[in-house]
């Protein structure tokens, strides 16, 4: 018989051990020289991990927000726990769905960006669109879920989380569509590209990382009251204006700040 808990079980153990993986092999490749072995290698690394992660996160996500109750069954929740807890597993799932949506968006990007840097007319492929149109839709489902359940008089401090981290992804479905219109808006566009959505999976690996894994490694680290909400938000918090300044530190270093100021970056 075709057996739901050990597909659960199977999908658990490959996105946590990539994930591990993943969030180690994210600060090599940030640290090391660009372009060296040891860059390419461990970023090569962190691709496939970060794929592993988004595929699984994916599947585990749209299951837990179309059936919570089943998907809490199969883990051997009573039915009376499983229909209690149904709305928070729906919840943390919607979130899990679009992280992992931003995460295969990011590092699809971030991939292509690279391979056609010579060629950026060839940059807009079926794959990479589609990627990126799965991230934006998934992005606006959040923010609607978000405020519907604001709307619905059952508003939790949390659900700003799904407004907000909404938001932040239908704006980089535009940023990335534009850029898709038009790679090469100065030389080195394709570095800042690839820099910006590599960075971006890192903060949507240390986010998962917060808020699922370390909760569960560490259960007496949960923080009380509104500071509950600290580890959705810091990665963005830190990650966007480490981001946005190593950015310009390389337009400054080749000579392309003056003639393009601005650096919009989004997670």
């Amino acid at each position: 018989m075709f057996d739901l808990s050990t597909v659960h079980e199977g999908l658990r153990l490959l996105h946590i051990g990539a994930g591990f993986l993943g969030l180690a092999t994210f600060w090599i490749p940030a640290i090391a020289k660009k372009g060296s072995m040891l860059h390419m290698r461990c970023g090569s690394l962190f691709v496939l991990c970060s794929y592993i992660v988004g595929v699984s996160a994916f599947v585990s996500g749209v299951w837990g927000v179309a059936d919570p109750v089943g998907f809490l069954r199969v883990q051997g929740v009573p039915d009376a726990a499983a229909v209690r807890n149904a709305g928070n597993v729906r919840f943390l799932f919607f979130i899990l769905t679009y992280l992992s949506t931003a995460i295969l968006s990011g590092v699809q990007m971030g991939v292509r960006v690279l391979r056609t840097k010579n060629h950026p007319e060839k940059l807009d492929a079926p794959r990479l669109r589609y990627v990126i149109h799965l991230g934006g839709l998934t992005a606006l489902l959040l923010a609607v879920f978000g405020v519907a359940k604001t709307l619905t008089a059952v508003f939790g401090s949390r659900y700003v989380i799904c407004i907000v981290l909404g938001l932040l992804g239908v704006v980089d479905w535009r940023e990335n569509l534009n850029f898709l219109r038009n790679p090469r808006p100065s030389p080195r566009a394709w570095w800042y590209k690839h820099m910006e959505s590599m960075l971006g999976c890192g903060i949507g690996f240390h986010t998962a990382f917060l808020v699922f894994g370390l909760s569960r490694l560490m259960p007496s680290a949960a923080l009380p009251g509104a500071w509950a909400l600290l580890p959705w938000i810091l990665p963005t918090l830190i990650g966007i204006p480490v981001m946005q300044k190593w950015i310009r530190y390389y337009k400054r270093k080749f000579g392309e700040l003056e003639s393009n100021p601005k650096t919009t970056v989004h997670a």
